[in-house]
């Protein structure tokens, strides 16, 4: 305390400094799972990031993303303990002031004394959340302990970025972290080429496609080259999405549709998962008369729930029950 308080002991040469900690960026990334483009020039895009948890109530905010993500009740202690073997720190050490963002890192000494504090406290609520475990707490709780120095694992599916990346690739409106985000998936998706689909085709994340020539048919493959009908293979997409839950993915057609069927199973079907798969809109029936078209917008669009001109798998379900 007195190291930190008093200003004749800090600076006195002869009392050992806090180390300079070297500079460790957060395990930000960002990967295109699937990208499509249908006929009017409507990009639909898949992707599966990592980053820090303590920005993902802000990713929430953006209501036109489908998402899922990386449950703390769904992965084992161990696990999140493996994956976190360093835990995230904040971008920079920026120096407190009025408003929402900094423009002022703090000084040397301050900023390896922020560090040192932060550091420690995510050392003892790992070893904590690691003791819970051991004395039998459930990881619903014990994987709480953590949650503020994590990385979670989160794939997201839109047709609308724009706003996001206006709002989000801006340092000196948001935080470092989102600006990080925000500009990966940027550069992810100006690096990648979207495949183009007509009337018929789907969008599948994490499901191998071969698009047919001169009229064939798709043919849909799992990991292991089995052949899938349309159905398995929406299913087997949407259960690969649904994994993200708990880290894992297994794509493997017998594993994925069992995943999948305990998700529809009981009264309470977890249809989230479903969000990510989708369909060119047709271009040769009336608006409003496609199946799982929910709505028109003021110049014309036609959306599916938050998809703009392509048909979401699950507004293509029936389900009379309430789900998530």
């Amino acid at each position: 305390i007195e190291f930190v308080l008093n200003p004749k002991v800090k600076n006195n040469p002869e009392i050992k400094q806090l180390p300079e900690e070297n500079e460790q960026l957060n395990s930000i990334t960002a990967k295109i799972i699937a990208d499509s483009i249908n006929t009017r020039g409507n990009r639909l895009t898949t992707v599966e990031c990592e980053y820090p948890r303590f920005i993902h109530s802000e990713i929430m905010t953006h209501r036109v993303f489908s998402r899922n993500a990386q449950s703390s009740r769904a992965v084992p202690v161990g696990s999140t303990l493996s994956a976190n073997k360093r835990h995230v720190k904040p971008y920079i050490w920026g120096k407190n002031k009025a408003g929402m963002s900094s423009t002022e890192v703090l000084t040397p000494f301050k900023k390896n004394l922020a560090a040192f504090v932060w550091n420690t406290t995510a050392k003892v609520c790992f070893g904590a959340s690691y003791l819970l475990s051991k004395v039998g707490l459930h990881k619903q709780w014990a994987n709480r302990m953590t949650e503020w120095c994590s990385n979670i694992k989160v794939v997201i599916t839109a047709t609308e970025w724009e706003n996001f990346f206006w709002l989000r690739i801006d340092p000196d409106a948001a935080q470092p972290e989102i600006v990080e985000l925000a500009t990966q998936i940027k550069a992810a998706m100006d690096n990648s080429t979207p495949e183009a689909l007509g009337i018929g085709q789907w969008h599948l994340p994490y499901v191998f496609v071969s698009r047919g020539k001169n009229g064939e048919a798709d043919v849909y493959l799992d990991s292991l080259s089995n052949k899938l009908t349309l159905v398995e293979a929406q299913k087997i997409s949407a259960s690969c999405c649904a994994q993200i839950s708990y880290r894992r993915l297994n794509d493997t057609k017998e594993k994925a549709i069992d995943i999948f069927n305990k998700l529809f199973s009981g009264a309470k079907p977890h249809l989230s998962p479903t969000e990510h798969q989708g369909t060119p809109v047709a271009e040769d029936i009336p608006s409003l008369k496609q199946q799982g078209i929910t709505h028109i917008d003021v110049d014309g669009n036609l959306w599916s729930a938050n998809f703009k001109e392509w048909v979401q798998f699950r507004q293509t379900i029936f389900t009379n029950k309430e789900s998530t």
